[in-house]
Formats: structure tokens, C-alpha cells, sequence
């Protein structure tokens, strides 16, 4: 129950599509809470020997809340270190010398340390950590990886003659007590386009935060135009010329695309020609924009927030621009667009530092490139002798040459957990069953009695029909009906804002349609919410890798098998009751299990909030393969995945299906990977079906081709996948 709570607390959504209902488990915290101050009540009515109302002390209020801030929020350690410090100053000073004394410490911490004393203690468990693990020769995530690359050579960039008008030396960079960046070389030419590569989690963006001023760097400087900028604020870095387009993330949704514009002007108001000439400069190269003027931010579709973002950097008259995942959940056609608005500002003088996860994309857009893994510079140079280094570019997280194998993925057995039988394993035999082996009495609804999910190529698993979606007069979806079959892999794609995100919330109960129906397994879920249709079988993984960062990797895969967990009586599980700790012992089995077969081991203590996009990724899967659903939805599972990784996910995906029986539901970008891996595909444009059929059939559609494809190769070619 506490798993639960603390899943539903992060991620409501997440945690409903694994079965978990956030109304249940708000009641169940709402009734312990209550019982809890019940008894705290009563007690201090017995401590007091009676009840007698005196009001409430003001100054108590602020005690309480001066307490709780400087000893730190979250944690058991924070509430005793804020006890103790209000002991201590109200025993050595009492009255308003001593709430001026606690309140200006209050100002301190909230200052300096921000986490509160508990945060200090987190440091020094960590240096603690840090110095046993070295000592003893152990390998532990995100505390000893500047160890794993000491003996590696970072050569510097060769600047050549002229003097760069970047130059970064010997950066490092940590988030809180994670350090991410070691020792980091980095020089920038005028009017040239690096790419910044690597692996997930390797820094990439953390460069760039670093030389814009978002984050100081621990160690190191940073210098620009001959000055350095290592102690400047991103405000007066942004009059020298640097500016960040964060991938997207810098629109205002409140704001319309023109008052948008007009705030991006903010450094340039002294130059009203300048404004004026840029403003029509912008609205030319993004016809778009100019199209949607008065429209809200935030109904603007992926794509077209990327281009007003890139619109507001060009408004602060920049010299250098540092493009964060120019590609990251964009259509090939939008990708495409993008990409010659790039190339056209290096050919106007403005350099450009662009992080990208597709060396393929890279390769069309940047001559030299910078390689990064795991914080350290692993390859300086020209982008075409990168192409060739299978020793930098591989799958660090999926393991690819591990995944793509003749042998079967073995998955824990699905009998319901705590039902008092021991595991087993289930394995793919290729001819449409999936094979359980143990010994089991019983199973869920959907297998067999001999532990075998059948599934007939002709049965329907998942359907819609006849769905809309209207928001405030503005259809996301118009009349779409889609049929999935039994075991069968089914894609859906579409440019950016075509509706895709929204049907998939429609099908897995997060969005009401305004018209048409859902069905599940033959049965209609459409008046269902969405933890029911977890718990029925309907799997769902989200877009942006959204988990439970409270919550360790172990924590995280417990949860996902919510729906084979019994009994799920919070009574039962805090009274330690032989049914629920029995239970829990064959959760920690499955779950180790599923690490172990995911090569996420060394990940089982990890808070999720510590992993890279690449390794939540992984977690993901794992949840996925832990939720055995009959049919799985899957947004985008490629994005933020660097090439490699995206060219393991398709043969991992198919194992996924084959191992489980699930009929997957995939919304993807990348069309190598969905052209490989789907059985049909189904294109969206504005909300509607405009193609269905087998992938090089929609593919070569000339209306797919306009909406979605475009016609440039590196655009649409981002990975290599093959299945």
C-alpha cells in the first residue's frame, strides 16, 4: 500500500495504467491519516490529564513551519534534524530573540540549502558511499562512474587557426550530489554547426545548460568571444549572443504565438528595426506561425512549438544558438523544415550547437562532432570518421547483440501473486501461444490450464470505432475507428499534432470521447476509467518516460504487478498478516526476475528520478513485461532513445509481443523502426484516417508522403532498424 500511495503521489496516470486506482488509495490514505490522528489525539488528552481550550499560540504556526523547512521535507531524517533545532535554540534562547535567531537560519537554508539539513545528510551518506565503494573496488550507479573512464584520453578539439568563440576547459557538473559531467573539453569555431553526441544520460544537455548559465559547473571555465563568462548570469549571457532553444519547452501556453514573439523581444527593444525585420523573417521561413498569430501556445502541435521557439531565439539576435534535441518528437517532414531553417542560419554567420540523438541526422546537418559518454569526451572530430566507430556507437542500455538472439525471452510466470504457488517462467514458441513452465494450480482469466495465453490471428483484441475528441470547438479526433488483432503489432502515425497522443488517452480511459466506442478484449470499456482497464489487461507506456522518481527501480516493477498482487488489504499488509508478506516475497521474485533479465541489476536501488532517459526506458519495458497486459500501448517508446538504442528497441518490442501475447499499439516517428516492426500501420493527419493498411503500402501513399514523410532521406532514415 505504501508502494501504491507513493506511485499515485508522483504519477497518477502511470500509476493507473498499471491498476492502481488513485480514488481508492486516496480514501485508504485518508482513512489510515485520520485513524493515526485520532490516536495521536486521544493521547495527548491523556498526557494532558484533561482538556481545556487556551487558543493557539501564533508563534507556534511559525515554530512548526520553520522546523519542517530547515530540517528538510520528504524524509523521516528531516522531521528529527528539524525537532532537534528547534530543541536546541528554544532551550539556549527563548521569546523573539530566539523565533529571529530560527528565522534566520530559515533564510540561510532556504538560500543556500534548499533541501534542508536532510540534504546535507544525503551529501555526506553519498561522499560516504563514494569513498566504501572505491575502497572496496564496487560498482555503483551514478557515484562511481568518473572511476570507469579515468584511464580514457580526452583529446581537446582542434581549433585550428582561428581562435574559437567557444571554449570550455575542464567543466564538471553536478546534479545535487550526482555528478554528470567530468572534466569536459569543449571548443566551438565561428559560423560552424557541432553536433553533440553520445549515449543517454552522457551530459549532452547539461553542456549546454552549463555554457548558457542554467547551471553552474562545479569546476572549470567557460569562455566566449576571448571573455570568460563562467560567473555571468544567463540574462547577460544572452546580451553577448549565446541562447538556448530548449527543445520545445521554451513557448508560453498562456500566451498566443504573437505575445510569445513579442516577449522573446525583450533584449532587443532599443533596436525596433531589428524587431520588425526578424519578426517578418520568422513568419516567412515558419508559414505556420503566421497561420496560428492569435492561437494559444499551448493548442500549437509539437513541431510548431519548436518553430516559436527557434523564433525566439532568432529575436534575441543570437551569435551562437544551442539547439537541445532539435529532432525529439517531431514528424520527418517538420525534422526536415527544421533542419534547412538550421543551415540557413550558419550561412548568415550564427553558430550553432545542436544536441541530437540520430547520428543519421547529425551527419545531414554538422561537419565535426563531439561524443560524449557517461560525462567524458570519448571522440573529437570530423562526424564521418564517428559513422564508423562501433566501439563509441552502440547499445549501452538495450544490448542490442544481447537482445537479437534466437533464444526466447523467459518471463516470470503470470499466477496471481500470494495465491500460494511457487513461480515459473513463460517463453515464446513462435506458433501464436505463448508456453508457461512451473508448476501452477491455478492462472488469471486469460490463460489456459496449461498456462498458455492462445490468441487466434483473427480475433479481435483492441478496437475503437467511431471516435471523436472535441476540445472547445476544435477537433483532435474525427470519427477514427481502428482494429488491433490477437498478438499482432499495429502502428500508428501521423505529423504532429494529428491526434495520435489523444486517441491513445481515449483508448486507455484518461481521455471521455465525445462520440464513438472502445473495446477490450471483445467487451466495451468505453464508461470505464482507467485503472479498470489496466486491471482487465490495457497496458500503456507514456511518451516522456513519466515513472515514479520517488521510487527505486525495484519499486517501480513491484507496482506494475499490481493487478496479480493478492490480497491488495492495506489492513493485511500493515498487520504483516502470512498471506501479504508471502505475497511480497513472490513480488521480490518476480522482480528480480525481470532485473535480472533486463540487465537492470545494478539499477535495482536507483531512484528513478537518478536515470537517464535510455535506462528509464528499460524500466519501462521491464513494468510493461511485469503488467502482462493483453494489449499494450506504447507512445513514441523510441523517444529520447540515442540511434542505437532505438535500433535494439524494435527486436526487444517483438520479443515483448511474442513473450506476452500482447497485441502492442505503437505510436512512433522514427519509420525504419515502425516500418519493421509493424503488421499495418494507420496514418492520422488533423484527427482522421487518411491511410490503413500493410506499412509499404501507407508508406508510399502520396498523401502520407505530404503530411508526415517529407522528402528528405536523413529525415525520415533517423535509425537502421530491422527486425
Amino acid at each position: 500500500p505504501g508502494r501504491a500511495l507513493l506511485a499515485v503521489r508522483d504519477n497518477e496516470s502511470a500509476a493507473s495504467a498499471y491498476g492502481v486506482s488513485p480514488l481508492k488509495i486516496k480514501l485508504m490514505a485518508f482513512a489510515i491519516s485520520g485513524a493515526i490522528a485520532a490516536i495521536a489525539g486521544g493521547y495527548f488528552l491523556i498526557f494532558q490529564q484533561g482538556s481545556a481550550y487556551s487558543g493557539l499560540d501564533p508563534e507556534l504556526s511559525f515554530t512548526v513551519f520553520i522546523a519542517v523547512v530547515v530540517g528538510g521535507l520528504g524524509s523521516l531524517t528531516g522531521g528529527i534534524l528539524g525537532a532537534i533545532f528547534i530543541g536546541i535554540t528554544q532551550y539556549m534562547v527563548s521569546g523573539v530573540l530566539g523565533l529571529a535567531i530560527q528565522g534566520f537560519v530559515l533564510l540561510i537554508v532556504l538560500s543556500f540549502l534548499p533541501e534542508g539539513l536532510s540534504g546535507v545528510v544525503s551529501i555526506a551518506r553519498s561522499l560516504f558511499l563514494e569513498w566504501v565503494a572505491k575502497r572496496h573496488g564496487i560498482d555503483v550507479p551514478n557515484v562511481t562512474e568518473k572511476a570507469a573512464f579515468e584511464s580514457i584520453a580526452k583529446p581537446l578539439p582542434q581549433p585550428g587557426e582561428s581562435i574559437p568563440l567557444l571554449v570550455a576547459q575542464s567543466v564538471d557538473a553536478a546534479y545535487a550530489q550526482v555528478q554528470v559531467l567530468f572534466d569536459v573539453d569543449l571548443g566551438v569555431q565561428r559560423g560552424e554547426i557541432l553536433a553533440l553526441l553520445g549515449t543517454n544520460g552522457a551530459g549532452k544537455s547539461t553542456i549546454l545548460r552549463v555554457v548558457s548559465g542554467l547551471m553552474s559547473g562545479g569546476r572549470g571555465s567557460v569562455f566566449f568571444l576571448d571573455k570568460e563568462i563562467s560567473k555571468l548570469t544567463p540574462e547577460e549571457r544572452v546580451e553577448l549572443g549565446i541562447v538556448t532553444v530548449p527543445g520545445g519547452r521554451g513557448v508560453f501556453g498562456s500566451l498566443t504565438v504573437e505575445e510569445n514573439l513579442k516577449l522573446a523581444c525583450w533584449t532587443q527593444v532599443k533596436d525596433p528595426e531589428f524587431i520588425k525585420e526578424t519578426l517578418e523573417y520568422v513568419l516567412t521561413i515558419f508559414p505556420a506561425l503566421k497561420e496560428r498569430y492569435q492561437t494559444k501556445a499551448w493548442m500549437l502541435s509539437g513541431g510548431e512549438r519548436q518553430m516559436l521557439t527557434l523564433s525566439q531565439a532568432l529575436l534575441c539576435r543570437p551569435k551562437m544558438l544551442l539547439i537541445d534535441e532539435l529532432s525529439l518528437g517531431l514528424a520527418p517532414v517538420v525534422v526536415s523544415r527544421l533542419l534547412d531553417v538550421v543551415r540557413q542560419l550558419q550561412s548568415i554567420g550564427i553558430t550553432v550547437i545542436v544536441v541530437e540523438q540520430s547520428v543519421n541526422v547529425a551527419m545531414s546537418l554538422a561537419h565535426r562532432a563531439v561524443f560524449l559518454e557517461r560525462g567524458q569526451v570519448r571522440f573529437s572530430g570530423e562526424i564521418a570518421e564517428l559513422s564508423g566507430r562501433d566501439d563509441l556507437l552502440r547499445s549501452v542500455f538495450l544490448g542490442v547483440d544481447e537482445q537479437v538472439s534466437d533464444e526466447p525471452i523467459t518471463l516470470p510466470a503470470p499466477a496471481t501473486i500470494g495465491n500460494g504457488h511457487d513461480g515459473g517462467g513463460v517463453s515464446g514458441n513462435g506458433h501464436g501461444f505463448v508456453k508457461v513452465t512451473g508448476e501452477h494450480a491455478a492462472f488469471p482469466p486469460e490463460y489456459d490450464d496449461h498456462g498458455r495465453i492462445s490468441f487466434d490471428p483473427n480475433r479481435i483484441a483492441f478496437a475503437v470505432e467511431g471516435v471523436s475528441k472535441v476540445y472547445g470547438g476544435l477537433a483532435a479526433l474525427t470519427d477514427v475507428t481502428i482494429s488491433v488483432k490477437a498478438g499482432s503489432i499495429h502502428g500508428i502515425i501521423g505529423s504532429n499534432g494529428a491526434g495520435k497522443t489523444t486517441l491513445l488517452d481515449v483508448c486507455s480511459g484518461f481521455v471521455a470521447p465525445t462520440h464513438g466506442h472502445v473495446y477490450l478484449d471483445g467487451a466495451e470499456v468505453t464508461s470505464q476509467d482507467s485503472s479498470t482497464r489496466a486491471l482487465r489487461g490495457l497496458g500503456r507506456v507514456f511518451q516522456h518516460a513519466s515513472l515514479f522518481s520517488s521510487l527505486t527501480v525495484g519499486e517501480v516493477i513491484s507496482v506494475a504487478l499490481e493487478r496479480f498482487i493478492e490480497p491488495r488489504d492495506a489492513i493485511a499488509n500493515m498487520a504483516h498478516l502470512s498471506p501479504a508478506v508471502k505475497a511480497e516475497k513472490q513480488v521480490k521474485q518476480r522482480v528480480e526476475e525481470l532485473l535480472e533479465l533486463l540487465h537492470l541489476e545494478r539499477y535495482r536501488d536507483a531512484f528513478i528520478a537518478e536515470l537517464s532517459t535510455g535506462t528509464r526506458r528499460v524500466v519501462e519495458l521491464a513494468c510493461a513485461m511485469a503488467h502482462r497486459p493483453k494489449v499494450l500501448l506504447l507512445d513514441e517508446p523510441s523517444s529520447g532513445l540515442a540511434q542505437r538504442e532505438t535500433e535494439s528497441l524494435g527486436p526487444l518490442l517483438s520479443d515483448v509481443r511474442s513473450a506476452t501475447g500482447a497485441a502492442l499499439v505503437v505510436i512512433e516517428h522514427d519509420v525504419p523502426l515502425i516500418a519493421a516492426l509493424a503488421d499495418e500501420l494507420t496514418c492520422l493527419h488533423l484527427g482522421q484516417v487518411i491511410s490503413h493498411g500493410i506499412p509499404a503500402d501507407v508508406l508510399e501513399d502520396e498523401a502520407v508522403t505530404a503530411s508526415f514523410l517529407g522528402t528528405d532521406v536523413r529525415s525520415v532514415a533517423r535509425s537502421g532498424v530491422t527486425v
